[in-house]
C-alpha cells in the first residue's frame, strides 16, 4: 500500500488527503455457534454477536488458526481450547457398549540427535553425582557430633606448649625474611 505525501504547496493551501481505504477486519472463526430459537429461526446469542462483530487480532487468528489445526476449538462458554468431538455413526452395536474410562497414552517418544543425546547424558550424570553427594550430606549431618575435647592449657603441656610458640616464631622470621628478599 503506497501512500503519496503530500506537497509543501498542497498543505500551505489547505488541500485535503486523500481518503485512506479501510481495513477489512478478519471474518469470525468458523468455530462459532448458532443456536436455534424455539420458533425454529436461528439468532445468535446477544453476546455471541457482539463477539462476532468485534474484529479479531492477527495473532488471535493466528492462534485459533493453529488450534483448529491440531484439531481444537475454542469453547464459547469457557474461552479455552477443546477436542473437536466428532459425531459417531449410528451404530447400534457400539450405542449398547458402556463407555470405556480413557487413560492416558504416553506421549510419542522424540528422536534426538546425537549431540542432544551427548547432553541428556552429561546431565543424567551431573545429576547423579549431585543426588549422590546430596546423600553423603545427609548422612554426614545425620551424625552425631564428636564430642570435641577442650584445648590443652600451658599447665597441662608446658613442653608442647613452648615448642608450638617456638615454631611459630620461626616460622613468622622466615616469612619476614623470605618477604624482605622478595622486596630487593
Amino acid at each position: 500500500m503506497a501512500e503519496e505525501q503530500m506537497s509543501l504547496e498542497g498543505i500551505l493551501n489547505d488541500e485535503k488527503p486523500a481518503p485512506r481505504e479501510p481495513v477489512a477486519a478478519p471474518a469470525p472463526a468458523p468455530d462459532k455457534v448458532v443456536e436455534a430459537s424455539t420458533d425454529g429461526v436461528t439468532n445468535p446469542d446477544p453476546v455471541e454477536k457482539q463477539i462476532a462483530e468485534r474484529p479479531i487480532s492477527r495473532k488471535q487468528a493466528a492462534r485459533d488458526k493453529e488450534q483448529l489445526a491440531q484439531g481444537r476449538v475454542r469453547d464459547p462458554e469457557t474461552g479455552q481450547y477443546t477436542k473437536i468431538e466428532d459425531k459417531p455413526a449410528a451404530d447400534p452395536a457400539k450405542a449398547a457398549e458402556p463407555a470405556k474410562p480413557t487413560t492416558p497414552t504416553a506421549a510419542p517418544q522424540q528422536e534426538f540427535t546425537e549431540k542432544e543425546k551427548a547432553f541428556l547424558r552429561a546431565a543424567q550424570e551431573e545429576r547423579g553425582k549431585r543426588q549422590e553427594l546430596e546423600r553423603r550430606l545427609a548422612a554426614i549431618q545425620a551424625q552425631p557430633p564428636a564430642p570435641t575435647e577442650a584445648p590443652k592449657t600451658f599447665w597441662d603441656d608446658p613442653e608442647a606448649a613452648l615448642k608450638a610458640h617456638e615454631d611459630r616464631i620461626r616460622a613468622e622470621s622466615t616469612r619476614s625474611r623470605v618477604g624482605m628478599a622478595e622486596f630487593t
